[in-house]
Order: C-alpha cells, then structure tokens, then sequence
C-alpha cells in the first residue's frame, strides 16, 4: 500500500511540474510589448537636422503609478537624414532605460529611418506609452514621428498615432 501511494504522488508531483513548467514557458514568451518608432519628419523635405531624436521609450500603467523603459532593441534602420548631414547619433541603446538614471544620457537620432524596441509588459488599455523626442531641446525643432505596437516583434502593428516632440499615446480598447 505504500508503494501504491509513493508512486502516486509521484505521479501528481510530475504532473503539476510539468504544467509549471508550461506556463512558464508560455509566460515567458508573452512578457513584453514591441514598439516601433518610423521618423517620418523628414519627408517633408526637412533638411536641417538628422530625423527625430529619441531620448527615452517607456510605458506606464496608471493603475499601479509605474513606469517601465525600453530595455531592448530588436531591430532598426538608422540612416544619416537628407543630403549634407551627417548623424552623429545612431547608437540605438541610447534610447534605452530611464535617462534621468543614466551618468551620460545620450540620444538616437533615426535619420529618416525606424527601430523597434521592446517594453517588459504587455501593454493593455488606458497604459500610456511615452516617446521622449527631444529635438527642440537641442537647439533645433522637434521631429515628425509615428508610433506602432504589436505582440510580436514582426507585426502586425497598431498605429498609435503621429506626433513630434515628448509625446505620449494612450491605448484605447
């Protein structure tokens, strides 16, 4: 009776590990939001500076008073901007973690190109994702950008909106 009993919990034991296991496995796969910045400032023909400049990235949840940066990036195509200039900022994890916790806070510029980062959560309805441009803050004028999102680093993506300048975009349902 005891061998019975051993086994049987065993059993149990495997089973409720295996299904941890699992739901770890698919948690992990769908803990984080991807954001895709597009500088679309520079098809107006702007010639004066780079594309947009991102400073910072980050989401908050109202509900719980938080905040949370960018903490990767998963692709981009920085490119220099028009003709003549030469963009001095195209180190794309400039544009990751908070920036008033950073020694030498740095910025991207994107050139007339994109990126796409990613949040550490998966966004839902009334967060708030935050794009800091900072482009009048260096002595030029902000620029024209559009913000995507998506579960998935490869799309489909959500507008967001259209913007230049610190801006924030609030998911609706």
């Amino acid at each position: 009776m005891v061998r019975s009993t051993t086994i049987t919990v065993a059993l149990c034991s495997a089973v409720v590990l295996a299904a941890a296991v699992m739901a770890v496995g698919l948690f992990k796969q769908h803990t984080v939001t991807y954001v895709r910045i597009v500088d679309v400032g520079l098809k107006g023909g702007d010639t004066s500076s780079p594309g947009a400049d991102i400073r910072a990235v980050s989401i908050t949840r109202p509900t719980r008073n938080r905040t949370w940066f960018a903490k990767s990036v998963v692709s981009g195509n920085i490119q220099n901007g028009n003709e003549g200039n030469n963009n001095e900022y195209k180190n794309p994890s400039a544009l990751l973690g908070d920036p008033d916790k950073k020694t030498d806070p740095q910025h991207l510029s994107l050139g007339g190109g994109e990126i796409v980062v990613t949040l550490p959560i998966i966004a839902k309805v009334s967060d708030v994702i935050e794009v800091d441009e900072i482009g009048s803050k260096t002595g030029v004028h902000p620029d024209k950008f559009e913000v995507y999102m998506s579960k998935d680093a490869k799309g489909p993506w959500q507008l967001l909106g259209e913007s230049d300048g610190p801006s924030t975009f609030t998911i609706a349902e």
